[in-house]
């Protein structure tokens, strides 16, 4: 048994007294059997039990049931790793390298890497406890984060985290990835102390009066999502404009809501152009007056 899966076993041990016993006899045995065949079952039970439940180690909250999500698991973990070393491990050392992973990446630093930044966030309840992730990037789905933490001067923003050399899945091999939530509807923002310090925009005294909540746009099937292009450059006949995803559309009580137009500065040649929707035939659209 390596030293830094012991460690990583003793601090879990002395963390969770759930599994405090038994974790403890593989510690104290310094080794354990290790089958030839790769399955799940070749992992000692309490290891698999360990690795099973933990929220962390899951994806959109499934836990590890083969042999190839625990090699999933450890890429997405260990994302310098080379693949042809990977395949070369047995499913006991890779189930203790999980392990050893888990603890350095995950447990050790569930409340934030520094206390600036733990002061600065809170931890997720309930059902924003844990958040389904994906990359920014590439899109592939990434390991659940079960210590969700939460801007604490805006609790509806989830704080992300950044990741380096890529997301871990193949072909993905950007320098540095941000992890964000798979929900769409869920506000993030990044990790940058100066981003947890600025106070959220304060809501317009009309806006409570004349705009439909997020809620009610979903219980009447109004789209949250709007394609949206320059105004200006429309009308001055380019078809190819600069082009914006209004991911958190806004549309009034109307009985035949209508869209508000934004003025992203999205586009270089017109910098205060309101940015009106694609597909005109859909929505009636009007500018908020302030």
């Amino acid at each position: 048994m390596d030293m830094e899966f012991q460690n990583a076993l003793s601090e879990l041990c002395a963390a969770d007294e759930h599994y405090s016993t038994e974790l403890s006899a593989l510690i104290h045995e310094g080794e354990f059997k290790v089958f030839s065949e790769n399955t799940l079952d070749s992992v000692p039970y309490i290891l698999q039990k360990c690795i099973k439940d933990q929220p962390s180690l899951r994806i959109d909250r499934g836990p590890i049931s083969s042999f190839q999500n625990l090699v999933h698991v450890y890429t997405l973990l260990n994302r310098k790793q080379d693949q042809s070393e990977i395949s070369s491990l047995d499913a006991s050392d890779l189930a203790a390298k999980v392990v050893s992973r888990f603890y350095t990446q995950i447990w050790k630093y569930r409340d934030g890497i520094k206390e600036e930044f733990r002061a600065l966030t809170i931890a997720g309840r309930e059902s924003l406890r844990i958040v389904s992730r994906k990359c920014s990037k590439c899109g592939a789905r990434l390991l659940d984060d079960a210590f969700a933490r939460y801007k604490k001067l805006d609790q509806t923003k989830y704080v992300v985290r950044q990741l380096k050399m890529g997301c871990g899945s193949p072909g993905c091999n950007q320098k540095r990835i941000l992890a964000i939530p798979f929900d769409e509807s869920l506000k993030y923002c990044v990790p940058d102390i100066n981003q947890l310090n600025r106070k959220p925009k304060e809501t317009p005294g009309w806006e409570k009066h004349f705009v439909r909540t997020r809620e009610d746009c979903l219980e009447n099937e109004i789209p949250s999502t709007i394609e949206t292009t320059c105004s200006k450059c429309h009308k001055e006949g380019e078809k190819n404009g600069p082009r914006i995803t209004d991911e958190n559309a806004r549309w009034t009580i109307d009985k035949s809501p209508a869209y508000l137009l934004r003025k992203p500065k999205g586009c270089g040649k017109h910098k205060t152009a309101v940015f009106f929707p694609i597909d005109l035939s859909l929505f009636r659209t009007c500018t908020p007056q302030v």
